[in-house]
């Protein structure tokens, strides 16, 4: 079993700020996938789903709604942004 100092090791922890840059270009590029998709024909059921997990992976797996919100993430549609549930 690892102890407490292996497990928050400096020099193994990634740089928070780059994971957030990655996980929006990620993003993006899932919007791109979700954009052909649409184009082959596929079961409508199928391209729910995608919206579904787009969103439960962005609200909640990601960020709140309010951070969200606050970092300008774009919804799956590409044009409009995610607003404060909360409000």
């Amino acid at each position: 079993m690892k102890t407490f100092k292996e497990l928050v090791n400096p020099k193994t922890t990634l740089n928070e700020k780059w994971n957030e840059k990655a996980a929006i270009k990620a993003l993006a590029e899932y919007r791109k996938v979700y954009e052909m998709m649409k184009k082959t024909g596929v079961d409508k059921r199928f391209i729910k789903e995608m919206e579904k997990w787009y969103d439960d992976l962005v609200i909640g797996g990601m960020y709140s709604s309010r951070a969200a919100e606050d970092a300008g993430i774009l919804k799956i549609d590409g044009r409009t942004k995610y607003k404060n549930a909360n409000w």
